[in-house]
Parts: structure tokens; C-alpha cells; sequence
């Protein structure tokens, strides 16, 4: 709990919140976030990078490559992107502390053993975004963050209809900017806590969206994942989103433990949307009629609209 109060206060910065001392009686219930061991230098299963553009400009990002990589396998690949207790330039805090559980559920043995993946975590700089607050417009972080994956899909053999993204906060800020501006690029996307611009709700209709929200954020209004999912519903797509009753912000420690969320994003390709009357694939046991509204939940049941 510790870590993910020190989450809170750092995101305070970045988010306007009507007081601060609500954010500590979200009466939310914790649940214990996968491989969340405390993360060091040699215990850590990523790999340490600096990513350069062709400008000059860096940023630090960890890169967690398969076990027994064959380059003549393709590979998906899971962009995380951190919240806001994230940024920095020790290349560590965008998966530990409260970014442990969203980094480190794709890299789990059993999981790599089912979905060998490639895992990229950028890190943002202090005081910086992924994208806008407002509108979720990209800032220039997350257009180096586009170079950057573009770079990891020349060095290895990576599957492009197989590219996921991820986010918390500030990063659910940055996944819902990024299949905004690029919807043929990814094959599902897991914004979480965060927001994007409604105006964009036609071009994510093809898109495999998992949205997550806690009914009691105080950091990120909840209505900023309602209204997206609204928006892309009206405007004709299959979004999924799963609100948590009781949960403020930290609403990742319910969304990474979620026991279908990766068997429904690796079923995912991002060639099911050429084909614009499929739907988004989904576990059998999460199909919902799509005019139901959305579920608060209580903890521990589970639904989704």
C-alpha cells in the first residue's frame, strides 16, 4: 500500500483534484498485484536501454526479450507505458513500485511459457506527459515512444499484428492518445485510470479496447473512461470496460489480476478490423448484451459492459 500512496502523490502534480485527503479514503480494496517482488538492479528481468532519435534527443526504457528469442519466430510485443510516480531517468521506477504489477504481468514464467512476448517500458522525463490531460493529444514523449517501437521492430522479429499497449494514469492517458492517432497499429489496447478525447471515438470503433476505471477516482474523474467508451459505442464499436465500485485511483491492482485479461489480449490481431462489422474478440464468460450500461463492482464480483 505504501507504494501506491506514493503514486497518488506524485500524479496530485499532474491532475487536479478538488482535495487531496480523499484520495487516501477511496474505502477501495487491495489485492495483492502479481511478481510484485521489489525490483533491483540483479534481480530484475528487463533489460536497461537508452533509445536515441535522429535528433538527438534520449529516453530511458527497459526491454524484457523472450526466453530462448529465435529470430526466425515472430514475437508480439506489449508497450507499457508508467504512471505518473514513473518518470524520471533511473530507468527503474516505470516498472517498480506501482508500476510493478502492469510491467511485470506479461513477463511472468507461466505467462511467457503460454504468450512468449517482448516487453518495452519507456520512461517519460520528470515533469512531463504522454499526452495532453484535456484532449489526450501525443506530446513529443510519446512520439520518441513511437520511434522507439518502430526501432525494436527492425532489431528483432516482432509480429505487427500482434502489438499490444498498456497504461496506467498518466499512462492510460498516453495508450487511449496512442490508438487514437494510430488505430491500425495496435491489436488491443488496456487504458487504465485514464482518458482520451471523444472526437476520436470513430476512429477506435475496430479497436480491441479493455478499459478500467475505479468508481471512487479522485485523481482521474471516472467519467473520463465512461464518456470514451460512450462515444466509441454510439459511434458504432465493441469496446469492453470494467468499473471497479468502491476503488479510487489505484485501480490497477484490480485490473492486472483480472483472470481473462490475457488470454483475451493475446487473442487478439489487429487484422480482425479490416473487416469492419467483426467485433473484438472476448472470453465466452465476458460476453454481455452491448446496450448494457456500465456495472459498477463491488468487490469480488466481477462483470463488464
Amino acid at each position: 500500500m505504501r507504494c501506491s500512496l506514493h503514486v497518488f502523490l506524485i500524479i496530485i502534480a499532474a491532475y487536479p483534484v478538488a482535495s487531496a485527503p480523499s484520495l487516501f479514503n477511496s474505502g477501495s480494496s487491495h489485492v495483492k498485484p502479481i511478481a510484485a517482488e521489489p525490483q533491483t538492479e540483479d534481480t530484475n528481468p528487463f533489460i536497461a536501454r537508452v533509445f536515441k532519435t535522429k535528433r538527438g534527443e534520449t529516453m530511458p526504457y527497459r526491454i524484457f526479450i523472450p526466453r530462448d528469442y529465435n529470430s526466425q519466430k515472430k514475437y508480439p510485443l506489449v508497450l507499457w507505458l508508467h504512471g505518473g510516480a514513473g518518470r524520471g531517468t533511473d530507468n527503474l521506477r516505470q516498472i517498480s513500485g506501482g508500476n510493478t504489477s502492469g510491467s511485470h504481468i506479461w513477463i511472468n514464467a507461466a505467462v511467457q511459457k503460454k504468450y512468449p512476448a517482448f516487453v518495452i517500458a519507456p520512461q517519460c522525463p520528470e515533469n512531463e506527459m504522454w499526452a495532453t490531460v484535456e484532449l489526450a493529444k501525443p506530446t513529443r514523449q510519446l512520439q520518441i515512444v513511437e520511434e522507439l517501437l518502430s526501432s525494436i521492430q527492425k532489431e528483432f522479429n516482432i509480429n505487427s499484428q500482434q502489438l499490444y499497449v498498456s497504461g496506467q494514469s498518466l499512462g492510460g492517458f498516453g495508450t487511449w492518445a496512442l490508438i487514437s492517432e494510430h488505430p491500425e497499429t495496435f491489436a488491443a489496447a488496456i487504458p487504465v485510470c485514464g482518458g482520451g478525447d471523444e472526437a476520436m471515438a470513430p476512429r477506435l470503433i475496430h479497436t480491441a479496447i479493455w478499459a478500467f476505471h475505479g468508481a471512487d477516482d479522485q485523481t482521474v474523474s471516472v467519467d473520463r473512461s465512461r464518456k470514451m467508451i460512450a462515444a466509441i459505442k454510439k459511434a458504432g464499436g465493441a469496446p469492453m470496460y470494467t468499473e471497479y465500485k468502491g476503488v479510487g485511483h489505484n485501480s490497477w491492482e484490480r485490473a492486472f489480476v483480472e483472470p481473462d485479461l490475457l488470454s483475451w489480449v493475446f487473442a487478439q490481431r489487429a487484422t480482425l478490423r479490416k473487416n469492419p462489422t467483426r467485433k473484438p474478440l472476448r472470453p465466452p464468460v465476458l460476453m454481455h448484451s452491448l446496450s448494457m450500461p456500465c456495472v459498477l463492482l463491488p468487490t469480488p464480483e466481477r462483470k463488464t459492459s
